[in-house]
């Protein structure tokens, strides 16, 4: 079953301010624009926002709406995200914000990882050629051309574009979180990979639960702070 992501918002009254809670849940889908205009109207009213993941990713395009919106409010307010699960295009918005936090158990990755869907039905995939060591890993079934039904000509465009996307959001990552490309590059090339792993890599900034998160946000709301973490 198709997951659609349908954010809730909540405006919370704290000692340190007016804060608002976002909860980007499931496929990022051109159904988030309105919300993304909503949120965009109530963010001159907040003190901080706190944003948490639980997105397999989605659509690229939408994907970047949501970045610059949260690289915007950044320079307002202190943001924080929290990661439950955040892949493929999902993860670069997520790491826009001052400071990124996750809990243990925390899925990052599928970067470079492409996927449409074929006759309204059938889901395709096509693996960015700069990153192939988990999908080709994984045998016949995982390579690039394993669920591939199309001309080669469109298979080339696809990777092509692909790649492009790769290259510019390891630049993206590599600068919002101040991290060398290559120390990244060596872990989104793998595939999927826990909070752990990210934490060594420089790409969150702790393992915490979420109420924890959400009270070192406060925190820093508190202190009034406008820009911390990476920036």
């Amino acid at each position: 079953m198709q997951q659609f992501c349908v954010p809730f918002f909540e405006i919370k009254e704290e000692v340190c301010g007016r804060v608002g809670l976002v909860n980007f849940t499931g496929e990022i889908t051109p159904r988030l624009l309105r919300c993304i205009e909503d949120l965009e109207m109530i963010l001159p009213s907040l003190a901080g926002l706190f944003v948490c993941w639980d997105s397999p990713g989605g659509l690229t395009a939408f994907a970047e709406r949501i970045e610059l919106f949260i690289l915007r409010a950044t320079q307002k307010m202190p943001v924080v995200s929290f990661i439950l699960r955040c892949q493929s295009a999902a993860l670069i918005p997520a790491c826009v914000a001052n400071l990124v936090f996750s809990d243990g158990g925390g899925l990052l990755g599928s970067f470079g990882f492409g996927a449409f869907v074929c006759d309204g039905q059938e889901a395709q995939y096509v693996v960015c050629e700069q990153s192939p060591g988990k999908w080709a890993a994984e045998g016949p079934g995982y390579s690039p051309r394993a669920f591939w039904r199309g001309g080669e000509e469109d298979r080339l465009a696809l990777i092509g574009s692909l790649n492009n996307q790769y290259e510019r959001g390891l630049a993206l990552l590599s600068l919002y979180r101040r991290v060398p490309a290559e120390r990244l590059r060596a872990i989104l090339d793998g595939g999927d990979f826990l909070a752990r792993t990210a934490l060594k890599r420089g790409l969150i900034d702790a393992i915490m639960t979420e109420e924890e998160a959400y009270q070192s946000f406060l925190n820093l709301v508190g202190n009034g702070h406008k820009q911390g973490g990476k920036r």
